[in-house]
């Protein structure tokens, strides 16, 4: 990979899986270390650039998260499993790295279109959306049209660090219901996590439990550096 990559500047790696149904430590594989083997191999070759897509799901779902968050808040725990696991340990990889490599990460919202996270989006693929009883939760977006347009900014080194990518504003659960013309069935949080982490060990739900928090509590982005950007 080193010698295939020599006189390249800018890598954008989205060789990534974002699904859930792959057994975990084989999308693990994938996205944890296959993305530490892209590092080490850039920076063996020269590379100046590299560009990686983690989530805005980095920073954790809890009631106390500003809407919308900073792109600077501190991220979740690093014992989450899923796929909230797998971009948090990405996102730890760059931090421990030395600076060989200029290294922008880009955050987006629960992605739609050709491809799409499995976590919001999947909702839709029921008879009714799941709903929380007494939850704050915000529903928010980003297409990938919007997601490669932020990757070319961040490929020509127009915004740096993390940056974070989604629709202006978010939804309600009554704005989501009259728009995608479904209901919701409403549970409590402790039966949902209850049923959600049964489902989850027998193998018919393949995100852990702790996905319901997403929601239960805001987890909306402001994509500050990109409008900073233009």
């Amino acid at each position: 990979l080193s010698a295939r990559l020599q006189g390249i500047t800018t890598v954008v790696h989205l060789a990534t899986d974002r699904s859930q149904s792959m057994p975990e430590p084989q999308r693990r594989a994938v996205n944890v270390r296959g993305t530490e083997v892209l590092l080490d191999a850039a920076s063996s070759a020269g590379v100046r650039r590299v560009v990686l897509v983690t989530s805005a799901a980095v920073y954790g779902a809890t009631p106390a998260n500003p809407l919308p968050l900073d792109e600077d808040a501190p991220l979740g725990s690093s014992g989450d499993s899923g796929l909230v696991g797998d971009w948090l340990a990405v996102e730890q990889l760059v931090a421990q790295r030395p600076g060989d490599i200029h290294v922008t990460v880009v955050r987006p919202a629960s992605l739609v279109g050709e491809v799409a996270d499995g976590l919001l989006p999947g909702m839709f693929e029921g008879i009714r959306l799941l709903a929380i009883r007494d939850a704050r939760c915000c529903w928010q977006f980003c297409h990938t049209d919007d997601l490669v347009e932020a990757l070319v900014l961040a490929a020509h080194g127009a915004v740096c660090g993390a940056v974070t990518v989604g629709c202006d504003g978010w939804l309600g659960p009554a704005d989501v219901e009259r728009i995608s013309g479904m209901r919701s069935v409403v549970l409590p949080a402790s039966l949902a996590v209850a049923t959600a982490a049964r489902l989850n060990r027998i193998g018919a739900l393949h995100s852990p439990a702790s996905d319901i928090d997403y929601l239960r509590y805001p987890w909306v982005v402001g994509s500050q550096r990109l409008r900073a950007a233009g």
